[in-house]
């Protein structure tokens, strides 16, 4: 197992690595691929063509995605047009997809976070610089001070319901890792809003990390151990070799789901 998941991150760096090389160089940042005599466009290539695992489901998956879909409907007023674009997401379906071996409580819990970070990023794409910094003060809050915040607003409803259940099971150390990477995902997006604001374009080697942040995967990452009831030690999950696989999954992740106007 250690040799297949080896030769796998090795295959998806090569990979990647090239795609970005090769995207550096069409921004004129960087030294062409050899492969190259002239890069006019970038193909991204399909990253699970190599993966030697079978698709598996979470058995649980269909009945918590509805219940899920209608919880997050509820709590957050959807208009029908936002209703009908966040059911196309097919959230329950990812989630059942990537935990799949959790029971359904946490499943539900993961599923509801996730539904919720994908409207975490329509609403920040909405927001001024100080409107996104409004929206994560009042998550990052309830996350913080789950006792004794309380606000009159949406968001602060659907975050005190997800987490209010998930704080039954999660471990402190799995709960403090959690809050500090939503903590990296807000101060992203709001560098991101700031950005966009001011019309600024950073570079390649300034977007990559922080396209790491915006993707809100790294709050996913701590959230395996939450569905399977295990809480890894600091020393371990801080380790230099998770936090590269966390590292290439993400960028797996992100970086097909780029926007055409990068």
């Amino acid at each position: 197992m250690a040799e297949t998941s080896s030769s796998s991150m090795t295959f998806i760096s090569k990979h990647l690595n090239t795609a970005i090389l090769n995207f550096k160089c069409f921004c004129g940042m960087g030294r062409q691929h050899p492969s190259y005599s002239v890069v006019e466009y970038i193909i991204l290539p399909n990253l699970t063509l190599d993966v030697p695992y079978s698709l598996r489901c979470n058995p649980y998956t269909k009945e918590v995605s509805a219940v899920s879909d209608e919880w997050l409907i509820s709590l957050a007023s959807l208009s029908p047009t936002q209703e009908r674009e966040f059911r196309g997401l097919h959230a329950g379906l990812l989630c059942g997809s990537s935990y799949v071996d959790c029971e359904a409580e946490q499943l539900r819990a993961v599923t509801d976070f996730t539904s919720f970070l994908f409207c975490l990023d329509d609403w920040s794409d909405e927001f001024d610089t100080a409107g996104t910094k409004g929206l994560a003060e009042c998550v990052l809050n309830t996350l913080y001070h789950p006792d004794t915040y309380f606000a009159d607003a949406v968001v602060w409803r659907v975050t005190n319901d997800f987490w209010t259940r998930m704080l039954e099971t999660i471990g402190p150390r799995c709960a403090d890792r959690f809050i500090e990477r939503m903590d990296m995902y807000f101060q992203a997006v709001m560098q991101q809003a700031s950005d966009r604001e001011l019309g600024t374009v950073p570079d390649l080697d300034t977007y990559i990390p922080l396209r790491r942040d915006t993707s809100g995967c790294k709050a996913g990452f701590t959230l395996i151990e939450y569905s399977l009831n295990i809480e890894l030690l600091d020393d371990i999950a801080e380790h230099p070799v998770i936090r590269d696989l966390e590292d290439a999954a993400n960028d797996a992740i992100s970086w097909q789901n780029v926007g055409p106007n990068l």
